[in-house]
């Protein structure tokens, strides 16, 4: 329970929500953290819901209705990983076809290691 209560302090520095989906959130966090994957199944055992569909439901609802800006989100990954020195950036774009849509993304990651690279802003 130590590491939600200090993840939920660190997130509320970077997001203005209600405490009760800063916990949401904190659970998702830790949730994808322990089972390597972000499906709402996995996250939904993470969190103190009665049942694994209400879990479900409550994750639905948090990404439904709240709105997680990028820039919070850069920020509260550097100051989560406690990084004070300089940072190796890549940009990287990306453009591609699904059916008769086109897909193009540009993105901004903070290059960790060789082999790890961490999102921070995207078009």
């Amino acid at each position: 329970m130590n590491n939600i209560s200090s993840l939920i302090q660190t997130l509320s520095k970077h997001f203005s929500m209600h405490p009760s989906r800063l916990k949401t959130f904190a659970f998702s966090i830790l949730g994808t953290m322990n089972s390597g994957n972000c499906q709402q199944y996995s996250l939904s055992r993470m969190l103190d819901s009665p049942t694994c569909k209400s879990g479900i439901r409550r994750i639905e609802r948090f990404f439904q209705k709240q709105d997680l800006l990028c820039s919070s989100l850069a920020l509260f990954l550097v100051a989560a990983l406690n990084f004070n020195g300089l940072f190796d950036l890549c940009l990287d774009r990306s453009n591609w076809e699904f059916g008769e849509k086109d897909i193009n993304y540009l993105v901004l990651s903070w290059r960790i290691s060789k082999e790890l690279s961490l999102p921070l802003f995207f078009c």
